[in-house]
């Protein structure tokens, strides 16, 4: 069986990632995440319009040698620029972009199956869970800092979907009534040394009260 064969379930996966990417570029990033941000939405464009052009053809990609290697080389840079963005970031760089990099990095043994005809289905993989805060850091509760970037990329994903407006990490800690954006990231970071419990309050106040969706 030729992956190609749940090409519906790879575009959606295509689909969801680059909704992620566009969340990304519209919030408030370092310019180099924001370099790897781009490439990988680059990568995900040369990907679809392979699909395009193997579905107009109706062939398989193994049948097309030339559209199989621009596929494992967008493949290839994609997974470089994710990587980088989640090193650079320390946590996750979007819901669906996880399992999509979990997809392309399975591929190869995916392709060696199909080559050796094996009959049996491809393991399913479960839609990942809506991203919610968790309640510890809602209440101030130590936590690990990749949560708390998932809670604001969870409330800047909520607003964009209950309000069609896209904010940035700039607005939370400017509507928390701070100028400059440093006592947030230390609090994003859960910075050890620069414990600030008042800011804390106030950052998740504002996430608590979502005074965006009002």
């Amino acid at each position: 069986m030729d992956w190609t064969e749940d090409i519906p379930v790879f575009r959606a996966q295509l689909a969801d990632a680059r909704r992620d990417l566009r969340r990304r570029l519209a919030a408030d990033l370092s310019e180099q995440e924001r370099l790897y941000v781009r490439r990988m939405a680059g990568h995900l464009g040369d990907l679809e319009g392979i699909l395009d052009r193997i579905e107009t053809r109706r062939i398989k990609l193994c049948d097309a040698p030339e559209e199989q290697r621009r596929y494992e080389e967008s493949v290839k840079r994609f997974l470089e620029a994710f990587q980088g963005a989640k090193e650079l970031r320390g946590s996750v760089v979007g819901t669906h972009l996880n399992p999509l990099a979990d997809r392309l990095n399975n591929q190869p043994e995916r392709s060696k199956r199909s080559s050796e005809n094996m009959r049996e289905e491809p393991p399913q993989k479960k839609s990942p869970p809506r991203v919610e805060p968790p309640a510890s850091i809602i209440k101030g509760v130590e936590s690990n800092p990749e949560d708390r970037h998932k809670m604001v990329d969870a409330y800047i994903a909520e607003v964009l979907d209950k309000t069609g407006k896209r904010i940035t990490r700039t607005a939370i800690w400017r509507k928390a009534g701070y100028k400059s954006r440093t006592e947030f990231e230390r609090w994003q970071r859960q910075d050890p040394k620069r414990l600030n419990p008042s800011a804390a309050d106030a950052f998740n106040r504002v996430l608590r009260e979502k005074p965006h969706l009002k």
